[in-house]
């Protein structure tokens, strides 16, 4: 089973587990923007406070999220808006088996590690009288599993995609050079056969060139053979 995981079938372009990662993410943000857009309804007092029950769980350490008036989780979940969109383009993308898949998957994982890095980077070392918005009285442990873990897996499985794809946007690829000689691509996926016929369109190029080439200096042997 978990190979197939990490397996690309031949009806897609990313590994399952990226497929699966995106959709996962996309549907966990939708409801992590409902939360913070919902304030106050959503936290502890709230009609929806049931509904949320994890998610309150979440802000009754990270105190940003029980507050409606954060401008923090406002940009954040502005934002996330768009990974949303992007992470469900990526799905589509790969059903087309579309050459932009592979692109698209890697920039909106690139956008969710650094935002949720950026996010994590105001809890460590905050400067002596601003305002710490861990709550005083979660445990360490607590601490470290509701907001350390949950918010680092958004670290790590995007950076995992993204060391999964880069081989596959980093290509070797050499200058066309004045002649017009075409440049050779080390690629995956379909743009190997591409390559393929490009050199292959070249090779009767040439062909069709030294044989008219030819032609021409029998005509002309011909033409001074009668002189």
């Amino acid at each position: 089973m978990f190979k197939n995981l990490l397996k690309t079938s031949t009806d897609s372009i990313i590994p399952k587990w990226i497929e699966i990662w995106n959709i996962t993410s996309a549907i966990i943000c939708i409801l992590d923007v409902a939360y913070t857009m919902l304030r106050p309804l959503t936290v502890r007092g709230g009609i929806l406070e049931n509904v949320y029950y994890l998610w309150n769980i979440y802000s009754d350490v990270d105190l940003r999220y029980a507050d409606p008036k954060d401008i923090v989780t406002m940009a954040t979940g502005r934002l996330m808006i768009i990974e949303i969109i992007m992470c469900f383009y990526v799905i589509y993308l790969n059903k087309k088996k579309s050459r932009h898949t592979v692109l698209m998957c890697f920039t909106v994982n690139v956008l969710i590690f650094w935002k949720t890095l950026l996010y994590l980077t105001l809890y460590i070392r905050q400067p002596d009288g601003t305002q710490s918005y861990i709550a005083s009285n979660s445990s360490y442990l607590k601490t470290f599993f509701v907001f350390w873990v949950a918010d680092g897996i958004w670290c790590i499985i995007p950076g995992l995609v993204i060391i999964k794809l880069w081989n596959r946007l980093a290509t070797e690829e050499t200058i066309i050079n004045k002649k017009n000689v075409y440049g050779e691509v080390e690629l995956n996926d379909d743009n190997q056969n591409f390559l393929k016929e490009v050199k292959s369109d070249k090779t009767v190029l040439d062909e069709e060139n030294s044989e008219e080439n030819n032609n021409k200096n029998i005509s002309l042997t011909d033409t001074s053979a009668n002189v």
